[in-house]
Parts: structure tokens; sequence; C-alpha cells
């Protein structure tokens, strides 16, 4: 993370660090010549906090995360704003990788009303768009764009959110609400680069606007902690589960290959596994053996916390 938000007991935001792509909420410098929209900017720094400007609408800042670099800020009404990189569309306010007449590639063929090429800028929603040389990025802080919905109402303003180095995930509930604090349930909506699964979905795209993470249904979390490429969430049946790039090991699956569907971690096993083969072939079918695996262990207690690093993963249990 190259920059920092800090939020006053007056509901105002203030940025310091780097500000390249305008992620402390300040119009950097336009940089010569044409540069597309991945090009990497050159190092510019804000020295000093500096108080960030919302729209006349905003509320009182109630709550701040900042990514790599890019930040987003909820009011106390829960509006939430985002500023900075938008490369990935990590910002939440829509598709807005491309703005052509024919945006087909962008949301698919199969449909027989959108081989014409008609009604496709109208059923992406976006907040903003970029010309061919403009920088893919937001140095005033902008409205997000809701999830979309299918057959039930729109979701309420998210309970919290969390960033990654170049995604966004916000916690939205998606029970009843008249539900009790008990019976209420939530989902987890990410957006932003997924080349390596960090948006807990699947590998299809490789970036992606809020889409829901594959987690149980009907479940609620209470915690969402990001890494550089990875996530962990601690649900409030005591569950964690985790899922992106596990390069260093920081998944705790013992493994290092990419989980793009969440996975519940546990303890490495530490006995041995059964020695006798088992026959797990179905019955009738020839006979197929393979080793069982060691069963996996416990948390030592019930987890409360979850935290990440740039490629590491901790909890804390009581």
């Amino acid at each position: 993370m190259e920059h920092a938000a800090f939020v006053t007991h007056r509901g105002e935001l203030f940025c310091v660090g780097g500000n390249e792509w305008g992620q402390c909420g300040v119009k950097p410098p336009k940089q010569k010549g044409p540069m597309g929209a991945l090009e990497d900017r050159s190092r510019i720094e804000i020295l000093s906090p500096t108080k960030v400007k919302f729209p006349l609408d905003a509320g009182p800042i109630a709550s701040v995360v900042v990514g790599g670099r890019h930040t987003l800020a909820a009011d106390a009404q829960g509006r939430v704003f985002a500023f900075g990189d938008d490369r990935r569309i990590q910002l939440g306010l829509g598709d807005t990788r491309t703005q052509g007449t024919d945006e087909r590639n962008a949301y698919g063929v199969i449909r027989q009303d959108v081989l014409g090429g008609k009604d496709t800028k109208t059923d992406i929603k976006r907040a903003v768009a970029y010309r061919y040389y403009d920088p893919h990025m937001q140095s005033q802080p902008v409205r997000t764009v809701a999830p979309a919905v299918y057959n039930r109402p729109p979701y309420p303003p998210p309970s919290f959110l969390a960033c990654g180095e170049d995604f966004t995930i916000a916690v939205h509930r998606d029970s009843p609400d008249w539900f009790s604090k008990d019976q209420e349930t939530n989902v987890l909506m990410c957006s932003g680069e997924n080349a390596e699964g960090q948006c807990g979905r699947g590998l299809q795209e490789q970036q992606q606007s809020w889409t829901p993470v594959r987690l149980p249904k009907r479940s609620r979390t209470v915690s969402v902690a990001c890494g550089n490429a990875h996530c962990l969430a601690l649900l409030t049946s005591g569950e964690l589960f985790a899922w992106g790039s596990s390069s260093q090991g920081q998944l705790g699956n013992g493994k290092r290959a990419i989980k793009a569907k969440p996975v519940k971690v546990t303890l490495q096993p530490t006995g041995e596994a059964p020695a006798e083969p088992q026959n797990v072939a179905q019955p009738g079918m020839p006979p197929e053996y393979r080793a069982a695996a060691p069963e996996a262990e416990a948390f030592p207690g019930r987890v409360v916390e979850v935290a990440c690093g740039f490629r590491s993963s901790a909890v804390i249990c009581e």
C-alpha cells in the first residue's frame, strides 16, 4: 500500500502518500505524451495530510479503506465514494474499460437481442466513461454503482468494505430487513482484478464489476481481510474461508495453487494418514483404492479476528 487515509471525529477525510493515480483525492499533473489505459505513471507524493473534497450531497465520512492505489470512503448514510486507480475497474464504478459504439465484447454475444449491438450501452451500468487516451483514474470522489440485482429488491448500503491491491469487496445484507440480528445474512460483492481468483468466484473474467463471492448460502460474514491477491472471510459460525493467490502459502491450506472459489481453512493435520488405502469406487464398480488423507484439525479455540499482510495471513483465537 502506497498511501494512507484518516477520518476525523467531524467526518472529514485526510489522505497522504502516493498520488500518481489521484488516490489521495488531489488531481496529479498531466504527463507528457499519449498514454494508454494500462501504462504506469511517474511517482507523485503528497507529503502532508490533505483534506479530500466530496460532492455536496455527501454526508460526514464514517469509514475509509485503502487499496494499493485506490481509496473508498462511506458516509454516515452508507453511500460509498471511490477515487484513485481504476485500470482494473476496482473503484466499483461499473465496467469502465471501454466506450465503443458496439460493446458486444463486454456484454456477451449469446443473447439474440445483443447480436445486433442494440441496447448494449444502456445495459452496461457505469458511473464514468474514459476516452481512448484518458488515464483510467478518478482524482475526485465518485459515488459507486450499486450491484445488479435479479428478482429481488436492491441491496442496502454496504455494512463494511475491504480493499486488496487492485480489487474491492463490499459486504451487503441480503436477508429481509424484518429478520432479527441473529437471523441476518449477507453477501460479499467484489469488483476489480481477478487474474488470481481474488474475487472469489471463478477465473472466467480477468476483471469484473460487482459480482458475489461464492461463500455458503444464507451465511453471515463478520470480518474480511485482504492481502495483495488473497482474502480471508470469517463467518458467524466460526468458519474461516480463504481464496485467491497462494504463491507463498498465504491461504493456509497447505498448497500453493490459486483458489478461485473460497475454501474452508483449518489447521494442517499433524497425525499420520491411515496406512490402509480406502476403496472409493461406487457400488457395483471395480475397486479403486486411494490413500486416505489425515484428518484436519480445528483451530485451538474460536477464531475472533483475521488479518492479511501482502502475502501472509493471521488469525486470533480465543
